[in-house]
């Protein structure tokens, strides 16, 4: 995905209530990139 942030907004009307959801990228590059690190 080439945009940093995705909102998504759901309307449920069911009370008052939020949550938020943080992802990574976890893109073929990523992981390629971050293969070479060893623990």
């Amino acid at each position: 995905m080439k945009n940093k942030e995705v909102v998504i907004n759901l309307l449920l009307n069911s009370g008052n209530a939020s949550h938020s959801l943080i992802t990574s990228d976890l893109t073929h590059e990523y992981v390629h990139i971050n293969s070479a690190y060893t623990t």
